[in-house]
């Protein structure tokens, strides 16, 4: 339902994007982190699942008032946005939530693979379809018990 569409807008926010970060170097910001260990004290088998080196992280985010001021400017005024959100009527204020996760995640770089994954989704979400989801789970502990005891 829609997917052509929402694909072209999708495509022009990337390209959108990357135009504006190439020409607004001060939008981002540099973030530092350090993930460290699991200090919780919980008892586990495995000490080592959650013992893990301190590790530095560095990241180019995107200031978020910048981000909703293109929000605002750029990407409401978009062609492509404009048509979606009339096309759906009702259901146009899921399109400001796709239009910021696309820019966000092409701020980061978003291909073509990552660009139909989430326009399926938002068609799927949409139609009112399910979405398929994966779950990996740890498992901490098991319990047997038997009918008969």
């Amino acid at each position: 339902m829609y997917e052509q569409e929402i694909r072209q807008l999708a495509t022009e926010i990337r390209h959108a994007v990357v135009e504006y970060k190439g020409t607004h170097p001060n939008a981002t910001r540099r973030l530092v982190r350090v993930r460290r260990p699991d200090f919780t004290l919980k008892y586990r088998e495995d000490a080592g699942f959650a013992n893990f080196p301190p590790e530095r992280i560095e990241e180019d985010i995107w200031d978020w008032r910048d981000q909703e001021r293109f929000q605002q400017s750029v990407v409401k005024a978009l062609g492509e946005y404009k048509s979606l959100e009339s096309v759906l009527g009702a259901q146009s204020g899921s399109i400001e939530r796709f239009a910021r996760d696309v820019c966000f995640t092409s701020f980061h770089g978003l291909d073509d693979k990552e660009i139909n994954e989430r326009v399926d989704a938002f068609g799927r979400e949409l139609g009112g379809q399910p979405l398929p989801v994966t779950v990996t789970a740890f498992i901490d502990g098991l319990s047997i018990t038997s009918p008969h005891s």
